[in-house]
């Protein structure tokens, strides 16, 4: 599309500018070094724009191995696709 000279036609999100009202937190895992597998854990949420509407795509991935650990695809944010790491099949996790 960039060789064509064309884009998209929506406007795009401005996530780089921060807000003047919001706290910024500090980075907790500045110096630390990771080291094995289950240390630290990273979740993301995507929002993947479809004909009509929206799917959100949540996902937990562990930093050092980089795995996947859990994933949830749902069509509408519910209590349900913010919590995909609720599996029997992680070690040390409470249910």
């Amino acid at each position: 599309m960039a060789r064509m000279g064309i884009g998209a036609l929506y406007r795009k999100p401005n996530t780089s500018n921060k807000h003047p009202g919001h706290t910024v937190y500090p980075y907790l895992l500045r110096g630390l070094k990771i080291e094995r597998a289950n240390q630290v854990w990273a979740t993301d949420i995507t929002y993947i724009p479809m004909a009509h509407g929206w799917v959100y795509l949540c996902a937990v991935v562990d930093w050092a191995s980089r795995r996947v650990l859990s994933h949830r695809i749902s069509a509408w944010t519910r209590r349900s696709v913010w919590r995909p790491w609720k599996r029997p099949w992680l070690p040390g996790l409470r249910q």
